[in-house]
């Protein structure tokens, strides 16, 4: 979807981010209300003692579907955050668009991965779709490298924008002119 550095005009670019920076967003909410249905839902199962839950044999499946829950909601925030940041001045390059689809791979690998492992448990063990949450393991740690060494190239300003102000703003009052 996205463009290399360097291709396409800037207008493209700049439309195409805007379309990427909202389908981050919208993706990040409908993340948490996903991973807040899966929260209440294990939370009634406690509440109502379900033993399919509970029972000392199914730890592995209570330690695996909470996992599922805390992983999937810590990444769907990190979605409004890249959307957020993509609105801004740091859409620029290539390093945003792979640090997108690598977060996107890892909101669906590693709590399915997690969730897999907990809905099928094994003599204590979780079961082998556990193997799909290191998978979403690297992609999240890719993305966030990627956008750490984006930022951090040598040669980059702070903002797409040279003049911009970095920080809040200081209001000087004008001045005034006296002998009038």
């Amino acid at each position: 979807m996205g463009m290399d550095a360097g291709q396409g005009s800037s207008g493209d670019r700049a439309a195409e981010t805007a379309d990427l920076a909202r389908r981050h967003v919208r993706v990040g909410w409908i993340g948490l209300a996903a991973f807040a249905a899966l929260g209440l839902s294990l939370e009634g199962m406690h509440a109502l003692k379900i033993d399919w839950y509970l029972s000392e044999l199914t730890a592995m499946r209570r330690l695996m579907l909470t996992l599922a829950h805390a992983h999937g909601t810590l990444i769907a925030v990190l979605h409004l955050a890249l959307g957020l940041v993509l609105a801004g001045p740091w859409a620029d390059g290539p390093a945003p668009w792979l640090a997108a689809r690598l977060l996107s791979a890892a909101l669906l690998l590693m709590p399915a991965g997690f969730l897999l492992g907990g809905l099928y448990v094994y003599e204590g063990d979780p079961g082998v779709g556990v193997a799909l949450a290191p998978l979403g393991g690297l992609c999240l740690l890719a993305a966030l490298v990627g956008l750490a060494a984006h930022r951090a190239a040598p040669g980059r300003s702070r903002t797409a924008d040279p003049d911009a102000q970095v920080g809040p703003r200081r209001r000087v009052p004008p001045k005034r002119r006296r002998g009038r």
